[in-house]
């Protein structure tokens, strides 16, 4: 029988009866809702504190870097990386690492820190990033080919252009100097016509260029049967003093 069916006291009965039966079950998913709002809301507000709390830290870190205060930087750039894992932050420290230990020479280190900023970074721009200064140190390294490979993994439009650039950089260290060009091409499109980057990329362009004009072309084989020869040397004359050799006997007259 349907709610339809019934008459008006039947109704009320039911409905009183239905919910004596199911107001415990009511009540515990009201609490249950009110329980998850709470913790949904405590967890927002444990992420915001902990993300003006990095903030806090990062601008100490740039701070200390303005200052040359190396110490200090590295114990915020562990920090960073130690109480703020998984966060952008800490990305950020692994970069600020890993231009110190270029700057002192550890080329090995500083493609070590990078490697593990971009397996950590979850936001795309900043994996983009940490292989583009990944690109750098390998080239700088001698390493071309990987950092060729890094330069077109890159996917951001906004690091398009230095992508393209130090794709140029690695073909030219390849030897592979018309790719070069393209690539050096490519950046210069991408490039903004203000951007101060753009001097730097048509410089290189030029350098190319240059050498180009500079290298001999190469002579085909059917166009060298049709260049002219050049005419035999002449023979010297013999001095006027020395008298021409004959076949006379000494002795003998003509």
């Amino acid at each position: 029988m349907t709610i339809d069916m019934m008459d008006e006291h039947e109704r009320s009965e039911y409905v009183r009866s239905w919910l004596r039966q199911n107001t415990m079950v009511m009540l515990g998913g009201v609490g249950l809702g009110v329980a998850v709002l709470a913790g949904i809301h405590f967890w927002q507000e444990h992420q915001q504190s902990r993300r003006e709390q990095a903030q806090m830290l990062y601008r100490q870190l740039e701070q200390a870097n303005e200052k040359s205060d190396t110490k200090l930087g590295t114990q915020l750039a562990a920090r960073l990386r130690g109480d703020f894992k998984g966060t952008p932050y800490a990305v950020f420290a692994d970069l600020h690492d890993a231009r110190r230990a270029q700057e002192a020479g550890d080329l090995k280190r500083a493609g070590s820190i990078l490697a593990d900023a971009s397996r950590a970074a979850k936001l795309p721009e900043l994996k983009d990033l940490s292989n583009l200064r990944l690109a750098r140190v390998k080239l700088a390294d001698g390493n071309a080919g990987e950092a060729l490979a890094l330069a077109d993994s890159v996917e951001g439009e906004g690091f398009k252009p230095l992508a393209a650039e130090i794709r140029g950089d690695a073909l030219v260290a390849l030897k592979r100097e018309v790719d070069a060009a393209k690539a050096y091409d490519s950046a210069l499109t991408l490039l903004d016509s203000t951007a101060a980057q753009r001097t730097v990329v048509e410089l290189k362009r030029n350098d190319l260029s240059v050498a180009a004009s500079a290298s001999p072309t190469p002579v085909s084989a059917p166009e060298a049967m049709r260049m002219p020869m050049a005419p035999p040397t002449p023979m010297p004359e013999p001095p006027p003093n020395e008298a021409p050799a004959t076949n006379s006997a000494p002795g003998e007259t003509g």
